[in-house]
């Protein structure tokens, strides 16, 4: 199973109150964050470890993980 989840920035673990799991994970984080849809997949295709949220401005670390 696919497990996003998002941390601060200097974060060395993820805060796992932030994570979003499964097949709609990356659908799920791109809501959370107020992002258009396939902003946090294509973040991580092109190598980026961070995201940014709309809806807050925060910048947060991204992990992802299989289970």
């Amino acid at each position: 199973m696919l497990v996003l989840m998002l941390g601060g920035v200097d974060d060395n673990l993820p805060n796992f109150s932030h994570s979003f799991l499964g097949d709609h994970g990356w659908k799920d984080l791109d809501e959370y964050l107020g992002q258009d849809e396939g902003y946090s997949a294509e973040r991580y295709r092109n190598q980026r470890e961070t995201v940014v949220s709309k809806k807050d401005g925060k910048t947060y670390k991204l992990w992802v993980g299989i289970s």
